[in-house]
C-alpha cells in the first residue's frame, strides 16, 4: 500500500511539473535524455527558434540550447575557477597573481569554447575572456566603491 502511495505522489509531482514546462519536441527530449543522464533540477524554456533546458550536473549550473531538430546550439556553465581547464588556469593565475578568481562563465557555441572569468581583488573587478588555449583578453575593469 505504501508503494502504491508513493507511486501515485511521484506521478502527480511529475504531471505538475510537465504541466509547467513548455511543450518540448520528443526529438529533443530524446536528445537530452540521451546526453545528459544523472542531472537535477530540470526546467524547460522554449522560443520560435529553439528549446533551453537548464539544470545542474555534477553541482555545474547548465543551459543548454536545441533548435527543433535536437542539435544543440550552444552550452553555458557556470563554475568556480578550479573547474578551468589546466592550461587555461596556470595562465590566469600567473598573469593576474594578485587577484582572485570570482567565478566563471563557460560558452559552448559550435566547436568553439571561450572562458569568461571575473577576477577581484579589495579594489577592482576585472573580466576577461580566453579562449581554451588561454589566449587572455581583458572585457571589462571595474572599480569597486
Amino acid at each position: 500500500m505504501k508503494a502504491f502511495i508513493l507511486s501515485l505522489a511521484v506521478l502527480a509531482s511529475s504531471i505538475t511539473a510537465l504541466a509547467d514546462s513548455p511543450d518540448v519536441s520528443e526529438k529533443v527530449l530524446h536528445v537530452f535524455n540521451n546526453t545528459f543522464r544523472d542531472v537535477t533540477n530540470v526546467s524547460w524554456s522554449s522560443s520560435a527558434r529553439s528549446y533551453e533546458a537548464s539544470f545542474e550536473l555534477n553541482q555545474i549550473p547548465t543551459r543548454v540550447s536545441y533548435d527543433h531538430e535536437g542539435n544543440v546550439l550552444q552550452t553555458i556553465r557556470y563554475y568556480d575557477g578550479s573547474r578551468l581547464p589546466i592550461v587555461v588556469l596556470t595562465k590566469v593565475t600567473a598573469k593576474y597573481a594578485d587577484k582572485k578568481i570570482f567565478g566563471v562563465t563557460e560558452l559552448t557555441s559550435g566547436d568553439e569554447t571561450t572562458y569568461h572569468i571575473i577576477l577581484e581583488d579589495a579594489s577592482s573587478w576585472v573580466n576577461i575572456r580566453s579562449d581554451a588555449a588561454g589566449h587572455l583578453e581583458i572585457e571589462k575593469k571595474l572599480r569597486k566603491s
